[in-house]
């Protein structure tokens, strides 16, 4: 089993792969369970990811007509009990059985027990942090578990952070900047790969020096400021330079961005012309 005993919360009661799978809750209280918490369903194909989409306190028609405020304390608990109940709508994710996980593409069978995810099943998941390849990206509820990033999968494959303003694609960008960068030294050193190169464009300096709040509170150093020897900041700026150099006061961390005027071809005018108004 993943997980143990005491963390079983309920158990599968029906659902549908493209709304979701409901967990019936027993011997629990469905305000101790948030939306984002992950549920462990283990069935006899093996046992299913799932993530609490939504909580349902549910109570048939017959509920209603009961007069709940006249009865005595242990009344009102044991109709309770009988009458009304609580649900969760949880999404799956994987599924693993053995040491195969793959994406979960069916819901599990119906009174499959459902447990709270825990360390243990969180790692039967996703695996285990190496540093060479694997590093942690941030925890999953409801354990303290941190999940693995495979950086030698993501490098091989176009990605894309999205999110609304403040919800940290910033600090989730530098940090997979830093991760990109140890992985590929960590394989060149191994002689298992060619080194990654990486090019950002960087319109808000958060990479190239500190990174920021939209409030512009300074929340940690850039990567490039971090690994000063291992990235080239160049600005279009001469005075942003300047501010650079003087404020980090360690070697010109940042050059000017120079083009050369015989570099500049007919293409590169036309293609600015409406941006510089030429």
């Amino acid at each position: 089993m993943l997980t143990n005993e005491d963390n079983v919360i309920g158990f599968v009661v029906g659902g549908a792969y493209s709304k979701g799978t409901l967990v019936q809750l027993q011997n629990r209280v469905h305000e101790e369970i948030e939306v984002g918490y992950c549920v462990v369903a283990e069935s006899g194909r093996g046992s299913y990811l799932m993530i609490v989409n939504d909580i349902i306190a549910d109570s048939p028609g017959t509920a209603v007509t009961v007069n709940m405020a006249r009865k005595p304390t242990f009344t009102k608990h044991l109709l309770s009990d009988i009458l009304l109940t609580s649900k969760l709508n949880c999404i799956p994710i994987a599924c693993a059985s053995g040491d195969r996980v793959d994406e979960a593409l069916t819901i599990p069978d119906y009174l499959s027990k459902c447990k709270l995810l825990t360390e243990d099943a969180a790692e039967a998941f996703y695996g285990k942090i190496d540093w060479q390849k694997r590093y942690p990206l941030g925890t999953i509820r409801p354990s303290e578990y941190s999940v693995p990033l495979d950086v030698s999968v993501m490098v091989q494959n176009s990605f894309g952070i999205f999110g609304k303003s403040g919800t940290g694609k910033s600090v989730l960008g530098n940090l997979l900047a830093a991760y990109i960068l140890l992985y590929s030294k960590n394989s060149v050193l191994a002689g298992e790969d060619i080194p990654t190169t990486q090019l950002i464009f960087d319109m808000h300096s958060e990479y190239g020096l500190k990174l920021k709040t939209p409030s512009q509170t300074i929340l940690a150093p850039g990567v490039a400021q971090s690994f000063p020897e291992e990235f080239k900041v160049y600005c279009v700026d001469h005075e942003l330079v300047g501010e650079i150099e003087k404020e980090f006061k360690r070697g010109t961390l940042a050059k000017e961005f120079r083009i050369k005027k015989e570099k500049i071809e007919v293409e590169d005018i036309i293609a600015l012309s409406e941006l510089l108004k030429i």
